[in-house]
């Protein structure tokens, strides 16, 4: 089976080996490639260790825990999780030990 878009370079080839001239391409291959996107790495979360002695900021805290930043206040606002330890400008963060403690309870 010959493809029809094949047949008349074919041709052009045959006609050329008779005539002893190299051929002309009747028509242009061409291929579709995708272009190749930068992968981006993938940032790693740092792994958070409640073992050493640190500050935890509210990104880290919900991480920790797996909850939202609304959840977290909303529980810091019913008593339910303990009140920050401090604020560095202006944001908050607990110490590990406190945390260390809130999770053993």
């Amino acid at each position: 089976m010959v493809f029809t878009f094949i047949k008349p370079q074919i041709e052009a080839n045959a006609a050329a080996k008779k005539t002893g001239k190299k051929a002309k391409p009747t028509h242009r291959a061409t291929t579709a490639v995708e272009p190749v996107l930068p992968v981006k790495p993938v940032k790693q979360s740092p792994i958070i260790d409640l073992s050493q002695p640190g500050r935890l900021r509210v990104n880290d805290v919900i991480k920790l825990l797996a909850i939202s930043r609304p959840t977290l206040y909303a529980r810091v606002r019913d008593g339910k999780f303990p009140q920050p330890d401090g604020h560095d400008a202006k944001i908050p963060f607990w110490r590990t030990e406190t945390l260390r403690e809130f999770l053993k309870k």
